[in-house]
């Protein structure tokens, strides 16, 4: 299962603005969270990748298969769920009967399990649930699809802490291996303990796409009283130093086998950003 970004970019209005400018990027299975900013291009990204929105240059390939081609063969292994989107049936059981014929891998009986986890029924009519229960609704049903590509714009939005703990143990007994999985929130802790890679957007621009094993070769996310010495990057809060430090050298880390995305985040809005990417390429480059 391989989604290849090659020289992507999106402008509208007339191409005066940019969305997405010349994104190059591999993304294979796995979870993966995305993260940028309000405007990074988040969105317009993850639609392109369904085909729903058509690039302005450059490509995004499924397999090797051009996605805005719009074939059955990458229609029928690609779902996006919107962070808005509303049931267009009475049910999610009409629904599932409307659209699921289209899925080859849907599980009618995994779409029930995944409703009964999150105190719905799949006959229960979608105008008289409150927001939250439309949205996990609509949750359970996607991720019962089995799509290849499944494409979840803020999937807890609306989500009080019981559905938010029920989403992940769905997303930890759902997901196959082979799937890829690209997730777009700003609530970063929410599914945090999933994630097995990370896409970091700025400012229309990519600046990361990797895997959290290959950050986690290179580098170490440690928390202590101190700020530790040629630390890559470091914030104090809560009391601690939380910092981003390069392994090697043959010193050992208490902990820092744990990705902390806020703290990359916020690293790749500072001024060693490059450097740290570059330190995490120099693993992915080895690896390949």
């Amino acid at each position: 299962m391989d989604v290849i970004l090659k020289n992507l970019s999106y402008t509208y209005h007339r191409g005066h603005v940019e969305a997405l400018k010349d994104v190059n990027a591999h993304i294979g299975p796995g979870i993966y969270l995305l993260l940028g900013e309000n405007g990074a291009g988040k969105t317009t990204m993850l639609r392109i990748m369904a085909g729903l929105l058509f690039a302005s240059e450059g490509v995004c390939t499924l397999d090797g298969e051009d996605v805005r081609r719009r074939r059955p063969s990458t229609t029928s292994r690609t779902v996006y769920l919107d962070s808005e989107e509303e049931c267009p049936a009475r049910s999610i059981a009409e629904f599932a009967g409307m659209q699921g014929q289209f899925y080859p891998n849907f599980d009618p009986e995994v779409m029930a399990r995944n409703l009964e986890a999150m105190r719905l029924n799949a006959t229960d009519r979608v105008s008289s649930l409150s927001m939250g229960s439309r949205r996990k609704a609509m949750t359970a049903y996607t991720l019962a699809l089995g799509a290849d590509l499944t494409l979840l714009d803020e999937p807890t939005n609306g989500l009080d802490i019981e559905a938010k703990i029920a989403l992940q143990r769905l997303m930890a007994a759902n997901v196959r291996p082979d799937q890829s999985i690209v997730i777009s929130t700003h609530n970063i802790a929410d599914l945090e303990s999933l994630y097995d890679g990370v896409i970091i957007l700025r400012g229309a621009r990519l600046v990361l796409c990797a895997r959290v094993d290959d950050i986690l070769d290179r580098l170490a996310f440690v928390t202590g009283a101190m700020k530790p010495d040629g630390a890559l990057h470091a914030e104090l809060y809560n009391g601690q130093w939380h910092a981003i430090v390069e392994r090697g050298g043959g010193e050992d880390f208490d902990g820092g086998n744990d990705v902390d995305f806020r703290l990359l985040y916020t690293a790749m809005r500072s001024d060693n950003a490059q450097r740290i990417i570059d330190i995490i390429n120099a693993k992915k480059s080895d690896n390949e």
